[in-house]
């Protein structure tokens, strides 16, 4: 892994044949996930508090040792929210006021980069240890509306606004503003039918293509105690209109559409080698993060020469399996979440040269 600032990290055996790392080397020693499902929204946690929570969490998860008040940066994941320093609301609940604070702007990529310039700011040396939360409370501010009941707020309107990594990502152009072509409900089906007239598919063919990807996400939601919802459905039932099943836009129907209905928040905890080992985090707790890309496509619709195809996702993968030395063959588990975020949910990942 190499730093912003070129700094470079080694890893050598010793004389007993074990690797030694260099001590700047990040690590990810902990993360947490929290979920609320509060019914009465007036007694719901705030996302500030949700956040304190999942960071706590994650100290925990790095073998319960009391990193909150060691970490010398606490960066937040930018929401839909009024808080203006965030990340300082919560390294003073955590006790770790000292602790500098990032914030993000909106973008489905925020998180890995965030999470890589952490890693950077490690490797060079700027930081040894680091806290990465965000959160949301859709869920309670839904229900207030419809009950017609006010939420707690904990906004500290006295805070300084928090330091800004990166802005939001500019989705549309004004011309595409005064048309409806702004959000991803809007776009992302007419990316699906750019996907299936490249494919060649027939309405149906298509409707049942997409009906068996949906099919499967759903398993892994009911098998999830996270998923906003884990009502098990099949291919027929996710794309097949109905009095609870809408059509929201063509070919997606309300079962297919992303829920963020929840009240939910998590955090990772990064540090440096050194750091882990002085915090007496297990060996077996470390992962290592090897390689971070990144490649952006014109976030503006109208721009795009195919909107069924993602170049800056091709790029960004391809230097990352050649960066790790690996094949895709080799990996895994391929998280597509951001490659939704920049095209769709029928994109097809090519390693090969461009049709």
């Amino acid at each position: 892994m190499v730093g912003r600032a070129g700094s470079s990290l080694w890893a050598r055996p010793d004389d007993d044949g074990f690797v030694v790392l260099d001590p700047r080397t990040p690590v990810i020693v902990g993360v947490a996930q929290v979920t609320d499902r509060v019914d009465d929204p007036t007694m719901a946690r705030t996302a500030v508090e949700l956040m304190i929570d999942a960071c706590r969490s994650a100290g925990i998860d790095a073998a319960g040792c009391g990193t909150a008040v060691r970490v010398d940066m606490l960066a937040v994941v930018g929401g839909i929210w009024s808080y203006r320093d965030p990340g300082r609301q919560v390294a003073d609940a955590l006790g770790a006021s000292n602790a500098t604070t990032l914030l993000t702007g909106l973008s489905g990529t925020s998180p890995q980069r965030l999470l890589a310039h952490l890693a950077e700011l490690v490797a060079d040396g700027r930081i040894d240890a680091a806290l990465m939360t965000g959160g949301e409370v859709f869920r309670s501010r839904h229900r207030a509306r419809r009950f017609a009941v006010e939420v707690r707020r904990d906004v500290d309107e006295a805070l300084t606004p928090a330091e800004r990594f990166e802005g939001g990502l500019e989705m549309a152009t004004p011309h595409e503003e005064s048309r409806g072509l702004v959000e991803p409900g809007v776009f992302y089906p007419i990316a699906e039918s750019a996907i299936r007239h490249d494919r060649g598919e027939t309405v149906d063919q298509h409707r049942r293509r997409v009906g068996a990807l949906w099919a499967r996400f759903n398993e892994v939601a009911c098998a999830n105690p996270h998923a906003a919802t884990r009502t098990p459905m099949d291919a027929e039932a996710i794309t097949t209109p109905s009095g609870t099943n809408r059509m929201v836009a063509a070919p997606y129907t309300r079962a297919m559409m992303a829920n963020n209905n929840v009240d939910q928040a998590s955090a990772v905890l990064l540090t440096s080698v050194a750091r882990a080992e002085t915090l007496g985090v297990p060996r077996d707790r470390w992962v290592f993060p090897h390689v971070a890309t990144r490649a952006d496509d014109p976030g503006s619709p109208s721009v795009r020469i195919h909107l069924h195809r993602s170049p800056g996702a091709r790029v960004s993968g391809t230097s990352a399996l050649a960066a790790a030395r690996l094949h895709l063959d080799e990996v895994d588990h391929l998280d597509l979440l951001r490659l939704l975020s920049g095209l769709g949910p029928s994109v097809r990942y090519r390693t090969g040269p461009r049709r």
